[in-house]
C-alpha cells in the first residue's frame, strides 16, 4: 500500500473535520454495505456519485469529475472514486 494511502486512510493529513470522519467513520467501516454507509451520512447533500474502476476502464471519467469544479470535494480510493457536489464547500481532493 502507498504510504500517502495509508497515512489519508487513517485520517492524518485531513485538516476538514467533514472530511475526516467521512474517512474514518464511514469509508474505513468494512461492517455494512458502502452505498447504505454513505447514504446515511450524505443523505443531506445535494449530490454524490460513486465511480467504481478508477485506476482502469473509468480512469478519463474519474479525471473528468475530479477537475470538474462542481465538485466539491472528491476522494480517490485507488480503486473506487467518491464525488460529493455540494456549492457551500471549498473544491479539495484527497488520495485515500
Amino acid at each position: 500500500m502507498n504510504i500517502i494511502r495509508w497515512w489519508h486512510s487513517k485520517g492524518f493529513g485531513i485538516q476538514s473535520p467533514w472530511a475526516f470522519r467521512l474517512v474514518t467513520e464511514v469509508l474505513n467501516d468494512r461492517k455494512n454495505n458502502l452505498h447504505e454507509r454513505l447514504r446515511d451520512y450524505l443523505g443531506d447533500y445535494p449530490r454524490w456519485v460513486i465511480v467504481e474502476h478508477i485506476d482502469k476502464e473509468n480512469k478519463t471519467i474519474w479525471k473528468t469529475i475530479v477537475s470538474d469544479e462542481t465538485a466539491t470535494a472528491t476522494f480517490d480510493m485507488k480503486h473506487l472514486g467518491l464525488a460529493v457536489y455540494d456549492p457551500k464547500r471549498y473544491k479539495q481532493h484527497y488520495i485515500i
